[in-house]
């Protein structure tokens, strides 16, 4: 092989490699940003949770409440604001649970298996 040629081929040789690191780089910062969406879904899972737990309990303080107001003896204005209440927060409930299925709890994600340098071509030898 000519002087020439291997000086082309070492050429070659450090583009494919310099365009391997800009690579590696554009793959880190994919992979970055693949975590802050994770964190964002898990932070919108975690609320959507507790925005659940929030109306679950609404619902049942809201059935205590008629179950005790309807042993009174409830006016029918009285009882059409319990219902419209107990209907309101079942509403809630139910678009609390359709938003998290839209937002499922996120699962790992796989990680790039670390950076790939290129091994250093042998040194040319002179024909």
């Amino acid at each position: 092989m000519s002087a020439y040629n291997s000086l082309r081929l070492l050429y070659r040789l450090r583009n494919l490699e310099n365009q391997m690191v800009k690579f590696d780089d554009q793959l880190n910062s994919l992979k970055t940003d693949l975590d802050a969406v994770k964190a964002d879904l898990a932070t919108a899972t975690t609320g959507i949770a507790g925005l659940q737990q929030q109306i679950s309990t609404l619902n049942t303080t809201v059935a205590n409440l008629q179950t005790q107001l309807q042993a009174a003896g409830l006016t029918a204005d009285q009882q059409a604001a319990v219902d419209a209440a107990v209907a309101e927060a079942d509403g809630l409930k139910t678009s609390a649970d359709a938003l998290a299925a839209n937002f499922p709890a996120p699962s790992g994600t796989p990680a790039p298996t670390g950076t790939t340098t290129p091994a250093t071509p042998p040194a040319p030898t002179g024909n």
